[in-house]
């Protein structure tokens, strides 16, 4: 919520707000819950806080890549708003 604030008093618009959400993956299998299925880990919590939190504040979500167990480099373009994704 802190960023929507931040976002606003830099003169954002709240009606132009989007959210992409990158992440969530789990690297190790040692942060894994035991006895857990393959998508019960912190990072599968992290997206789902996440998502919560952004709903909250009204923000929709305009893409997901969440999951992947392996590193990723996002470049984020601010001026078109596109991401691109490489999976390391």
């Amino acid at each position: 919520m802190l960023v929507r604030f931040k976002l606003l008093e830099a003169g954002a618009n709240r009606a132009q707000l989007r959210a992409k959400v990158f992440g969530g993956g789990c690297l190790f299998d040692s942060l894994r819950e035991p006895n857990s299925r393959k998508g019960q880990h912190i990072g599968s919590r992290n997206v789902e806080i996440a998502l919560e939190i952004l709903a909250k504040a009204q923000i929709p979500v305009v893409s997901t890549t969440v999951g992947v167990d392996r590193g990723q480099r996002i470049v984020f373009r601010t001026d078109t708003g596109d991401a691109v994704i490489k999976i390391l």
